[in-house]
């Protein structure tokens, strides 16, 4: 079975986190999601993905607490995509 540490060392990883979008600002959502990667991976993240619609601007990339925040059509409201790579 592969481990998680041996996904680390092969390149990219990420890790879905859901959120209630109406609830849970974007930035507290990233803040939960990354100590989670990390408790998780036993590394930091440094990449989150997010929807459009969510990113402060609703487009380009922001850096927010050493993380680069890009948006992605691919990622759906309610959701981040927080990872390494």
């Amino acid at each position: 079975m592969t481990q998680p540490n041996d996904l680390l060392s092969a390149g990219i990883v990420y890790m879905g986190w859901h959120f209630d979008k109406k609830a849970t600002p974007l930035q507290k959502a990233i803040d939960e999601a990354a100590a989670h990667f990390e408790a998780k991976y036993g590394v930091d993240p440094n990449v989150a993905l997010v929807n459009p619609e969510s990113s402060a601007e609703g487009y380009g990339v922001v850096m927010l607490k050493g993380l680069s925040v890009e948006p992605s059509q691919y990622v759906r409201p309610g959701n981040v995509f927080i990872g390494k790579r």
